[in-house]
């Protein structure tokens, strides 16, 4: 998938639903492939895939050709996602722009019931996850030209 293909409405729809100016999605992918085949870097991709599969997301430079999704910030986060499922659909769909399940200010929805009790039929699909209410925030790390940076820490990471 190049830059070109990706759904610049649904883009659009995501940041304008979660009112997301200047605060990028996550994309999440089943595998490295779909992330440079999307113009990413591969000189990153090779630091970051020791870190996938994992709930780990990687922030990772991007230069212009994907400025609908960074909202100006020059980086996205990326994740290789570690659910069997959720990879056989990115393997249909290619690489997903993602979120937090909830709206601005508002906490987290800890299953499909509470999603769809904030978003309703403003979302096209929602993918039952299970109740996640125990999940620990995923870790945040940063790779660029000075390395690999811990922005957020995990017990992941200590594995």
């Amino acid at each position: 998938m190049s830059p070109r293909l990706i759904n610049l409405n649904s883009v659009k729809r995501l940041y304008e639903l979660k009112s997301r100016e200047n605060k990028p999605g996550t994309i999440i992918s089943s595998n490295t492939r779909q992330i440079i085949d999307i113009g990413v870097n591969p000189k990153y991709i090779e630091t970051a895939k020791t870190y996938w599969p994992n709930p780990i997301s990687v922030i990772i430079p991007v230069d212009d050709s994907l400025s609908h999704i960074h909202l100006g910030k020059n980086s996205l986060a990326f994740r290789i996602v570690d659910n069997p499922e959720i990879a056989k659909l990115l393997d249909i769909t290619g690489p997903l722009l993602t979120t937090s399940a909830n709206k601005p200010g508002m906490p987290v929805a800890n299953n499909i019931n509470e999603a769809m009790a904030c978003f309703g039929d403003l979302v096209d699909l929602y993918v039952d996850g299970g109740d996640l209410s125990g999940a620990e925030a995923s870790a945040v790390i940063l790779v660029d030209e000075n390395g690999v940076n811990i922005l957020r820490d995990s017990p992941i990471l200590q594995n």
